[in-house]
């Protein structure tokens, strides 16, 4: 995996911005496109388009849709600086499978995130982060 691009710190920065601001509209809009196919969402364009590259490689288009759609979910400002207190997904699931009573279940599910086909990753990734939605975790 590769290091984010300045666009896609840029991206993160402005969806955080989001939250700050309590653009509920905008998390509203982005929220639309989960469990939708990448770019299919009219209300999601005017706040992931400008940030496209102008001519995106294979799935980086559709990455930055199910990011924003993800985030919108599960408003967090992830610490992304690489310290030894960052955060990420699987931290995350671990932590939470930790405080509650259902470690076997939150690991099946994470295992099978990672045994998922590319095509089925999106759907996956809805319902983990959906998961600690829920949990506030």
């Amino acid at each position: 995996m590769s290091a984010p691009t300045a666009r896609e710190q840029r991206f993160v920065s402005w969806l955080n911005a989001l939250v700050e601001r309590e653009d509920r509209a905008a998390l509203a809009a982005l929220r639309r496109g989960l469990g939708k196919p990448p770019g299919t969402v009219a209300d999601m364009y005017p706040y992931v388009v400008p940030w496209l590259p102008p001519e995106p490689q294979w799935g980086e288009e559709a990455a930055f849709y199910l990011i924003a759609s993800l985030f919108a979910l599960h408003q967090r400002d992830w610490d992304t600086t690489g310290t030894a207190s960052a955060s990420n997904l699987g931290a995350s699931l671990r932590r939470l499978a930790q405080e509650t009573d259902r470690q076997e279940s939150i690991e099946r599910r994470f295992v099978a995130l990672l045994n998922s086909h590319a095509d089925d990753l999106p759907n996956h990734l809805r319902h983990a982060v959906g998961l600690l939605a829920a949990n506030d975790a």
